[in-house]
């Protein structure tokens, strides 16, 4: 990058050139492949192809910020009607949620499995459970991971 400036006298003739440049590849390659990771990890996750698994996220604050292809077709709920909804209470929960649990204790354990990967404690085959859109129970290992941005900040949960 190369920025160029003149100097004037008080009558307003340029009477000195000043370019000042700054190499920048580094941060192109960096930018480069953060771009090609994000088209990879789009490619893995909104695949809809019958090898990925069903994958749901929240963000920081606990909103679903995902909900792939194969969680459309185990839940029966598509994508665009969960997005942005609370995970907890709104999506998985006892009363009225989209994809309701089998009662208190289980929403209990589902959140506390969920906080956990929040503070850095990922877990590994949580048994989980949850009636689909039709109301049939469906029967799962829970995987819940924290999502975390470039300088190591978590900033959600991938389940």
């Amino acid at each position: 990058v190369v920025n160029a400036c003149a100097s004037r006298d008080s009558t307003g003739n340029v009477v000195g050139v000043c370019f000042v440049g700054q190499d920048v590849t580094r941060e192109k390659v960096v930018m480069d492949k953060f771009t090609r990771i994000m088209g990879d990890y789009r490619t893995i996750v909104q695949s809809p192809h019958q090898l990925i698994p069903p994958i749901f996220g929240s963000d920081g604050f606990g909103y679903c910020s995902e909900w792939n292809a194969a969680m459309e077709k185990l839940s029966g709920w598509k994508r665009e009607e969960v997005l942005g909804k609370m995970l907890v209470g709104e999506v998985f929960g006892t009363g009225i949620a989209i994809c309701r649990l089998r009662g208190q204790d289980s929403l209990t354990k589902f959140m506390i499995v969920l906080n956990s990967a929040m503070g850095g404690q990922d877990s590994d085959g949580f048994p989980f459970g949850f009636f689909d859109r039709e109301g049939k129970y469906v029967q799962a290992l829970l995987i819940a991971n924290k999502r975390t941005h470039g300088d190591g900040a978590i900033t959600g949960v991938f389940c």
